[in-house]
């Protein structure tokens, strides 16, 4: 199973009390493939770096990058599906170019994908994510 995770979704997985720490904790475990870009890297780095320093976002960054299950995706098109935060098309174009099965977010703006007939993108709430990932 693939997912590409938004920024704000990631943030929420990350902490050691976190409710959604078992999404994290499944990726470390190999229990799901991480699909990234280099886009999306950069956002976790800026984002993590703004609201966690720099210590907890170089840690989180390399832990990423030395997973197994972690693909960095090449981005060759760019769908532009997301009209209300353009920023958020790296998401949607890493989950298509990287075949995933899940787009993991609680953003709203994602809301206008899933009304796209091509590309068809799965949404997930972090909540729902969770769920899919304790029935595995």
């Amino acid at each position: 199973m693939r997912a590409v995770i938004d920024t704000n979704a990631l943030l929420k997985c990350i902490g050691l009390k976190s409710l959604f720490r078992p999404i994290f904790d499944s990726l470390l475990l190999g229990n799901y493939t991480l699909v990234v870009s280099t886009s999306v890297l950069y956002e976790y780095e800026e984002i993590l770096g703004e609201r966690n320093g720099a210590f907890i976002t170089e840690a989180t960054l390399a832990a990423l990058l030395s997973l197994d299950n972690l693909i960095l995706q090449r981005i060759s098109f760019d769908f532009r599906l997301v009209e209300q935060d353009p920023d958020d098309d790296k998401f949607v174009n890493a989950y298509v170019a990287g075949q995933a099965d899940f787009l993991v977010t609680d953003d709203r703006h994602f809301r206008v994908v899933l009304a796209s007939k091509f590309p068809t993108v799965r949404v997930v709430s972090t909540a729902e994510f969770m769920g899919i990932l304790d029935g595995l």
